[in-house]
């Protein structure tokens, strides 16, 4: 529809001189002048330093090196092999070890022998670990041997006990890790590892086994150990691996296998598998002898202090997993502080936000701290924001029984109390980190009563995630149909009165209310919500007993755009802010407030389920569209001045009304005062025909 306008003298002479300013790019930062001024000044300023890490330099990696000393760890993955079922070699034994992602398609850098010192993971031809195999893999291309060959008649006699710790009998090592794990560093010291790695290989022998123990970790995500034997006495060796003369064992993984090639000199004639994960954590082990059998060989529990395997096909064997260890090599060099994808610290600095063409953008400056890990891990700190858009419903008392999301976190911090005049509507969760950068938001509607179901108690609302690696999603912009953590690309998934959680890579308000009409028939709309994080930040607020001046100064963050309908926004209401930075569990909240703690150097308020802003003084949000004091408030869709529900030459001569008059609500950058910042500022959004 074409606008008749008839304009003031005041809105001439301003549209003869100004050109329109309109959106900048999604990339967490003020991109440039005329971005910068459509956010005009800060919503809120933060008052508390950070007791989370002042992001700063970061301390010099070597990435030559393996950050650690993979040869003092003495917990990890142990054999007991009878020497008949590698049909009783006389001499030489070659053998290999290397962790593998969940599929069996995927290859870390941790292979013993080691890989030369700083080589990442190899991959393979699948696409991130989901689909393919490994015939993209040639290990012949790399310095060295990755393989061990050792005559058994000169190994040590011994009887060591088979549950997963180093004994004295095996002697030094026969191979040391030389490469940082891409996999991930295992920190946790528990049987639930949260990360992979091999550090080191050792062997021995008695008058009827051979006994092999390989230290370090297998995180409890399934990923693989894959251990390949080759011997003089055995024909059926390959290298490459073939396809065509593989048993099927592990759901196809010597088939995964295809095609990857090994130096010259190692034909693996025998070969070992099993991941470890679920509630044990359990593992399953299977045995191939390549081109002939193979088969499951029963299960265990890490940390047990036992190798037997339950069941009867055990094929005489003896495996124990020791989870454990916490040292060994280190993770990957992140990359250095002070750049788009890096922070070693957590602060919030300021709110910035404005209202344009039927979305509102905010902008939070300030640092999340990089996790490790990948885009589906539930590790990092995560800045968790509330959004209250509409005054007649929403939650000001976090509820149990919203959609699972985020690895249960939103339904953790259940009890969690807003201000009293908060009802939080919407909720996003955002991470980042990586060796190789990534960003990832969960989010979730936020309904009065929880999240919606049908008649049969089945789930109608979404719990919603985009994002990965920054190279390919940057801005993220749930664009659906991407392959999800769980490996299914079907997005969104069909309500179909026995599934449990939905999950959908689109916005999740509108993807419900497509599910909500035809729940045979969902549909997503893509680019509902945008975000990015720039971490470059060196200023800002400084660490306990330092300044918080520079808070202010700061023009990186995290970066969103989100559709007002999206949103849930009610048509009237202002809409309001709240935040805070949290662990990944969600179950410890930083001092790191959106509307600021009563003090300076603050505690953390830690759980936040017993968290009631309500008793602490001050306001623990930030309203970022619209006025919500004095007789009613100004409209928070600014292009829609006298709210009567267009956008036309009425909203010009009402703006100017109140402009011209020196109303607070003329105040549309809301940066303190009414001038000519306020009339570019209306007409950007005006000009756009939406808010």
């Amino acid at each position: 529809m074409k606008k008749r306008v008839v304009l003031g003298a005041a809105s001439l002479v301003f549209l003869a001189g100004q050109a329109m300013a309109q959106s900048g790019a999604i990339d967490g930062r003020f991109t440039d002048t005329g971005e910068r001024a459509l956010y005009g000044a800060a919503k809120w300023v933060q008052t508390n330093t950070t007791g989370w890490g002042d992001a700063g330099p970061s301390n010099p990696c070597d990435p030559s090196g393996t950050g650690g000393d993979p040869a003092a760890v003495s917990t990890g993955v142990e054999f007991k092999i009878p020497l008949s079922l590698l049909g009783n070699p006389a001499a030489n034994v070659r053998l290999l070890a290397f962790i593998n992602g969940s599929g069996h398609d995927y290859a870390s850098n941790q292979f013993l022998p080691s890989l030369p010192v700083g080589t990442g993971n190899l991959g393979g031809n699948g696409s991130g670990g989901y689909i393919g195999n490994m015939s993209g893999v040639d290990l012949g291309a790399f310095a060295g041997n990755q393989f061990l060959s050792i005559n058994v008649n000169t190994l040590d006699g011994g009887f060591p006990v088979i549950d997963g710790v180093l004994d004295a009998v095996y002697g030094p090592a026969k191979a040391l890790q030389a490469c940082r794990t891409g996999f991930g560093n295992a920190t946790s010291g528990t049987q639930f590892a949260n990360g992979s790695e091999l550090d080191g290989m050792y062997v021995c022998r008695d008058s009827t086994f051979l006994y092999v123990f390989l230290s370090g970790n297998m995180e409890t995500n399934f990923n693989k150990l894959e251990l390949l034997i080759d011997t003089d006495e055995a024909s059926n060796g390959t290298n490459p691996i073939s396809s065509g003369n593989t048993p099927d064992i592990d759901f196809g993984a010597l088939g995964k296998l295809n095609g990857m090639t090994f130096d010259a000199g190692f034909a693996p004639d025998y070969y070992f598998t099993f991941g470890a994960g679920g509630g044990g954590p359990d593992y399953y082990p299977n045995f191939a002898t390549i081109g002939v059998e193979g088969g499951y060989m029963g299960t265990n529990v890490a940390g047990n202090g036992s190798g037997v395997l339950s069941g009867s096909n055990d094929r005489g064997c003896q495996i124990a997993l020791n989870n454990a260890n916490a040292g060994g090599v280190a993770g990957g060099c992140p990359p250095p502080a002070g750049n788009a994808d890096n922070a070693n610290g957590s602060e919030i600095n300021a709110v910035y936000s404005y209202v344009n063409n039927g979305r509102l953008h905010m902008l939070i400056t300030g640092n999340l701290e990089s996790g490790g890990g990948t885009p589906c891990d539930a590790g990092g700190n995560k800045l968790n924001l509330f959004i209250d858009a509409d005054g007649q419903g929403g939650q000001n008392v976090l509820l149990g029984n919203n959609v699972d999301i985020s690895y249960g976190n939103l339904n953790r911090m259940a009890g969690l109390t807003f201000e009293s005049d908060f009802a939080a509507d919407y909720w996003m969760s955002i991470k980042t980190g990586g060796n190789t950068p990534y960003m990832v938001m969960d989010c979730s509607v936020l309904r009065t009563g929880g999240k919606r179901t049908n008649a049969l108690g089945s789930p109608l609302d979404y719990g919603a995630y985009d994002g990965g690696n920054k190279a390919d999603y940057n801005p993220v912009t749930f664009r659906g149909n991407f392959v999800p953590c769980n490996g299914n690309p079907n997005d969104p998934m069909i309500q179909d009165g026995f599934t449990a959680n939905l999950y959908t890579n689109y916005a999740p308000r509108a993807a419900a209310e497509s599910l909500a009409a035809d729940n045979s028939n969902p549909v997503g709309t893509p680019g509902l919500i945008s975000f990015s994080i720039n971490n470059s930040n060196f200023g800002g607020v400084q660490g306990t007993g330092g300044s918080v001046a520079d808070a202010v100064n700061v023009t990186t963050g995290v970066e969103i755009s989100i559709d007002l309908v999206e949103l849930g926004w009610d048509g009237s209401s202002c809409i309001k802010l709240a935040g805070f930075i949290a662990n990944g569990n969600a179950d410890y909240a930083s001092n790191q407030v959106i509307g600021g703690l009563p003090g300076v150097d603050v505690p953390s308020l830690a759980n936040p389920t017993v968290v009631n802003f309500g008793d602490i003084a001050g306001t623990q949000y930030v309203v970022v569209a619209g006025s919500c004091g004095g007789g009613g408030g100004c409209p928070p869709c600014a292009a829609d001045f006298n709210t009567d529900g267009g956008v036309d030459g009425g909203d010009i001569e009402a703006f100017f009304a109140s402009w011209e008059g020196g109303d607070s609500c003329g105040d549309v950058n809301q940066d303190g005062g009414v001038d000519g910042g306020d009339i570019e500022a209306f007409f950007s959004v005006w000009e756009a025909g939406g808010c």
